[in-house]
């Protein structure tokens, strides 16, 4: 069976990196996350590009970023919860591999991004509702989904797995 990518979409707090840097060894693939390589090719963060460019900009250098990483060999991919929205990134996306929805409550998200820190699309909370509500008709479109409130990342971790493997997905 060939060997491919592992997205991991999901909102703001839904444990992306968490669950990526559990998956990425289990199942004998190296952990990308989409995020990090942005800011060592912008070198500065994420807050520092929004508030410098905006998020036009920030989603421009996200694009570029991920199509380079996709012609990369196999790997556990987190990507940051709007990476997966533009059209021609979810074909691209789901033509590399499996796509997991790492899903999460709006409550929780909340309870799990209050700070802020890092995020900047999550300092308001209205504006933080709005975003969530638009982006979960396009989260449904992975091939997986799985849910993560009151879980463990440890269940989140073995729950992917098993559903990878029934679904025949980057496992030998």
């Amino acid at each position: 069976m060939r060997r491919e990518h592992v997205f991991l979409i999901g909102f703001m707090g839904s444990g992306n990196t968490t669950i990526g840097a559990l998956l990425g060894p289990a199942l004998s693939l190296p952990f990308i996350d989409l995020d990090d390589l942005i800011v060592s090719a912008e070198d500065r963060s994420i807050a520092s590009i929004f508030a410098a460019e905006g998020e036009a900009y920030f989603r421009k250098v996200e694009a570029r970023v991920l199509g380079e990483i996709l012609d990369s060999p196999p790997a556990v991919l987190s990507l940051g919860g709007g990476a997966f929205l533009p059209p021609e990134n979810r074909r691209r996306i789901r033509e590399a591999g499996a796509c997991v929805w790492l899903a999460v409550s709006l409550d929780e998200a909340l309870k799990r991004c209050r700070s802020g820190q890092g995020r900047p699309l999550a300092l308001d909370p209205l504006e933080f509702s709005k975003l969530y509500e638009q982006r979960q008709p396009i989260y449904r479109e992975c091939d997986i989904k799985v849910e993560t409130d009151r879980k463990s990342p440890r269940a989140i971790f073995r729950e992917i797995v098993l559903r990878l493997e029934e679904k025949g997905n980057a496992l030998d």
